[in-house]
């Protein structure tokens, strides 16, 4: 993977999907790590066969975080419906924000949790763990505390169905007006 953007078509995930188009997407940003929860996602996603899961980078450089043989190792044995996508910038993280029926990211540890502000600004339906001292102030009605995977998948299956309704009844709901104040 190259620090390089990705090109430009890969951000419009139900093109990048082609046959599998009508597909729940589920989408993380982080960096790939057991601690940002990188291994319950592929795990989640195998379980998952009906939905497509992405996993992007913040960062313009592959940082795979502690224990990168097991990244590696995890990667490799990911189901098809999981795709690591590499370095997304916080535009086109809007744009990807548009496409997901829910973003994911059970992460273990202390980090300052932009990505999760990102996606509820864009009316995305977030799943994380509930970790001391981030968004505890946060009172919204889009943020969704799971301590395990049985639990994820419950919640994830959930929201999949209450997101696919309320795009198909509103399908401009999303990032687009921050989307256009991000270019000014």
């Amino acid at each position: 993977m190259s620090d390089e953007l990705l090109p430009e078509e890969t951000y419009d995930l139900r093109k990048y999907l082609k046959s599998n188009a009508n597909a729940g997407i589920v989408i993380s940003i982080g960096r790939f790590s057991k601690q940002m929860g990188a291994f319950e996602v592929i795990e989640v996603a195998g379980k998952l066969s009906d939905m497509e899961f992405f996993w992007f980078d913040p960062l313009p450089f592959r940082l795979l975080g502690r224990g990168e043989h097991a990244a590696h190792t995890a990667l490799q044995a990911a189901s098809s419906n999981f795709h690591y996508m590499g370095y997304a910038d916080r535009v086109r993280r809007l744009k990807l924000y548009q496409d997901a029926d829910v973003f994911y990211l059970p992460a273990r540890e202390q980090w300052n949790g932009t990505v999760l502000f990102e996606a509820m600004a864009c009316h995305v339906p977030v799943v994380t763990r509930k970790i001391p001292d981030i968004i505890q102030s946060y009172l919204g009605n889009s943020l969704y505390y799971t301590a395990n995977i049985p639990e994820d998948i419950a919640c994830i299956r959930e929201l999949m169905r209450e997101s696919r309704a309320v795009k198909m009844k509103d399908p401009g709901k999303g990032c687009n007006k921050l989307s256009e104040s991000q270019e000014q």
